[in-house]
């Protein structure tokens, strides 16, 4: 008896580990999903629509500079930032992004809010893989 609980516990610790090691690479690989989003994002140049000067401004600074979550324009100072509704507005010659009560100038919203966005593209497009798996 006491040989079949000693190979339990021993069972018990292995799986314990191979669960630790699982873990390990899905946070490896969610890094790397990650990384590629951004590459992709960073490769692709923003197509301004000429004559909109906020839409030129945020052309940009996206073509000049490095922005992992993709953004579409919608319409009226409405863009989409990866999955998030955004409003960016030209207040004293720059553009602003409004966050709440107030605005953040454009670079300061990017490196506040792109790893967070790449999260939730990343968690997306997981359940609609999940989803596309499981209809078929």
């Amino acid at each position: 008896m006491e040989g079949r609980i000693r190979d339990c516990d021993e069972t018990q610790h292995l799986l314990d580990m191979k669960d630790k090691q699982i873990q390990y690479l899905q946070e490896i690989l969610r890094g790397q999903a990650r990384e590629s989003n951004k590459k992709e994002a960073k490769s692709a140049k923003y197509h301004i629509k000429k004559g909109d000067m906020l839409d030129e401004l945020l052309g940009n600074y996206i073509n000049e500079n490095e922005c992992g979550v993709p953004i579409t324009r919608l319409g009226n100072g409405y863009y989409l930032f990866g999955t998030r509704k955004i409003y960016a507005k030209i207040f004293n010659g720059k553009l602003v992004i409004r966050v709440g009560g107030g605005y953040m100038v454009i670079g300061e919203f990017i490196r506040t809010y792109e790893d967070q966005e790449l999260g939730r593209m990343e968690l997306r497009d997981k359940r609609d893989h999940e989803r596309e798996a499981a209809e078929d």
